[in-house]
C-alpha cells in the first residue's frame, strides 16, 4: 500500500485506546439494519416491480471529512506525539431495501511497542463499545427523506516505536451488489513520526552492448510523516561508466556528490534519479549507491540514515524490469475507466519465465489488468503451467485499468484519499523472483 496530499493515501493524525474485535467473551452481536433511502423508498419499489426481489440495499461509507470512502481504500495515520484521536464513519443505505450489517471487526495483530492496549481499536455508535461487544441498533431514516446511519469509530494510540501497523475494519452486510467481494473493507497503515525512505534494491540495466548509452530511472519516496532529507550520494563503487542526473543535472560517480541544496521530500513526495551508463565493453559491472539521510531508524545498511541502492549491468542469468513502478493513475474523473500500459522487460541474457501477474492479497479494489495484449498467452493471465516466457532484451506488455466509480474521500486537512493496490509480477528463476508495484488513483471533486 495507503498526509499526503497527493500520495499513495492520505495522511491523518490519529491515536488510540484499545480492544480488538473479537477478542475477549462478548455476547453475539444484534443485527443493525438500515432503513432505505426514505420511508417510502422500499414501498414504492415492491409497488413498481410487484415484489420484493427487485429491490435491494446498497451500502454506501462516508469518511470522517462527509466524502464517500471506496471500498478497499488505505488510510494512512501518521503516528507522532498527540493526544489520542478518533476517526468515525458513517454507514449508510442508499438503496430501496433495508440494509442489515450482520459483523463488524477490525483485524490488527498487536505489536510489543503496543504495551498493555492495542494500538488500533474499533469501537459503535456510543464510540466507547468495542465493535465486538455491539449490539447494533436499528436506525430510522431521517425523517423519510435521507439515509439511516450507523457510526463506526477508529481511534489509534501513538506508540513510542516506529514500526509499521496494518489493519483492515471488515463490514459485513446483505448487500450483494458485489458477490466476488462480500465485505465492504477499509485498510488502515500506520507510519512513524519520522521520515521514512523507500526505494528500490537493485536496479539492472540488463545487457548494453558497448559502444551503445542506456538510462534507467529509480524513485525514492518519503513514506513517513516528516520531510525526507537526503544530504549526500556516495555513488564512488561505481566506475567512470556511470552517471546520475537529478532535476536535469549531471553527477559523475568518480566522487562523493554533495547535494546543495539537499534533497526535501515531503511525506508522501517522490524523487527520480536517472542511471545513466555508457558501455566501453561488454563485461560485467556493478555497485552500490548509498544515499545519506536523516531517517536515522535506517541502521542495518551501513551507518544510520544511509540507503543502498545496487546497481548492475551486464549481469548473467534471467531479469526482469517492471516499467512504470509505481503506477500513478493521478486524478480521474467520475466515471472514466483509464488505463496504463505496463512492460515487462527481460533485462538479463537468459529467457525470463514469468508465473503470475495478478493484486497481491489485499485485492484489486478499483484496479483490474487486462492481458489482451499478451500473444503468448492467448490473452491470459500467465500460470505456472502455462508462463509468460520473455527472450533476452525483449519485452511483453499488458494494460493496467483504474475505474474511477465515485468522488474519493477526503481527511480532515481536504486531502484525497487515494484507492490503492499492489501489482505483483512473479518470476521465480529471475534475480527478482517477486516484483511489487504500488498502483494508485484517485478522483477529485
Amino acid at each position: 500500500m495507503q498526509g499526503s496530499p497527493r500520495g499513495s493515501a492520505v495522511w491523518l493524525r490519529v491515536a488510540v485506546v484499545a480492544v480488538i474485535a473479537g477478542c475477549g467473551a462478548a455476547s453475539p452481536p444484534a443485527v443493525a439494519t438500515l432503513d432505505a433511502g426514505s420511508d417510502s423508498a422500499l414501498a414504492a419499489c415492491h409497488a413498481a416491480n410487484g415484489s420484493a426481489a427487485a429491490c435491494a440495499p446498497n451500502i454506501k461509507v462516508v469518511g470522517p471529512a462527509g466524502d464517500a470512502v471506496a471500498n478497499h481504500a488505505t488510510v494512512i495515520l501518521s503516528a507522532g506525539t498527540d493526544a489520542p484521536q478518533s476517526l468515525t464513519f458513517q454507514v449508510l443505505n442508499t438503496g430501496n431495501s433495508p440494509l442489515a450489517i450482520t459483523g463488524v471487526t477490525l483485524d490488527y495483530a498487536p505489536l510489543p511497542g503496543d504495551g498493555t492496549t492495542a494500538a488500533l481499536a474499533c469501537y459503535g455508535p456510543d464510540g466507547a463499545t468495542p465493535c465486538a461487544a455491539v449490539h447494533w441498533p436499528d436506525v430510522a431514516s431521517s425523517g423519510g427523506t435521507g439515509a439511516s446511519s450507523v457510526a463506526i469509530t477508529i481511534v489509534f494510540t501513538n506508540p513510542t516505536d516506529a514500526a509499521t501497523r496494518t489493519a483492515a475494519l471488515h463490514l459485513l452486510t446483505n448487500d450483494a451488489s458485489t458477490p466476488a467481494i462480500p465485505e465492504f473493507i477499509i485498510n488502515f497503515k500506520t507510519a512513524s513520526a519520522g521520515p521514512k525512505i523507500v526505494t528500490a534494491a537493485k536496479v539492472d540495466l540488463g545487457f548494453v552492448k558497448a559502444p551503445a548509452t542506456d538510462t534507467t530511472t529509480f524513485a525514492i519516496q518519503n513514506l513517513g510523516a516528516a520531510d525526507l532529507v537526503i544530504l549526500e550520494i556516495d555513488a564512488t563503487a561505481l566506475d567512470d561508466s556511470f552517471t546520475l542526473v537529478i532535476d536535469g543535472t549531471e553527477y559523475p560517480t568518480t566522487a562523493l556528490i554533495t547535494l546543495t541544496p539537499p534533497i526535501t521530500l515531503a511525506p508522501g513526495a517522490f524523487k527520480d534519479v536517472q542511471v545513466v551508463y555508457a558501455a566501453k565493453d561488454n563485461a560485467p559491472h556493478s555497485g552500490d549507491i548509498i544515499l545519506h539521510t536523516n531517517d536515522l531508524a535506517l541502521t542495518a545498511e551501513g551507518g544510520p540514515g544511509w540507503k543502498r541502492v545496487h546497481v548492475q549491468v551486464n549481469a548473467q542469468g534471467q531479469c526482469l524490469q517492471v516499467l512504470p513502478s509505481p503506477i500513478d493513475f493521478g486524478g480521474q474523473k467520475v466515471g472514466n475507466v483509464a488505463e496504463q500500459t505496463v512492460v515487462l522487460k527481460s533485462c538479463g541474457v537468459e529467457t525470463v519465465v514469468v508465473t503470475s501477474i495478478g493484486f497481491d492479497g489485499n485485492g484489486p479494489g478499483s484496479f483490474g489488468i487486462d492481458y489482451t495484449s499478451i500473444a503468448a498467452t492467448g490473452g491470459l493471465a500467465p500460470t505456472a503451467s502455462a508462463p509468460l516466457t520473455i527472450a533476452k532484451y525483449a519485452q511483453a506488455t499488458f494494460n493496467v485499468r483504474y475505474t474511477a466509480a465515485q468522488v474519493s474521500a477526503k481527511a480532515a486537512d481536504g486531502s484525497c484519499i487515494e484507492d490503492t493496490a499492489h501489482l505483483v509480477v512473479a518470476a521465480p528463476a529471475s534475480g527478482t523472483p517477486t516484483i511489487d508495484v504500488p498502483v494508485s488513483g484517485f478522483v477529485p471533486q
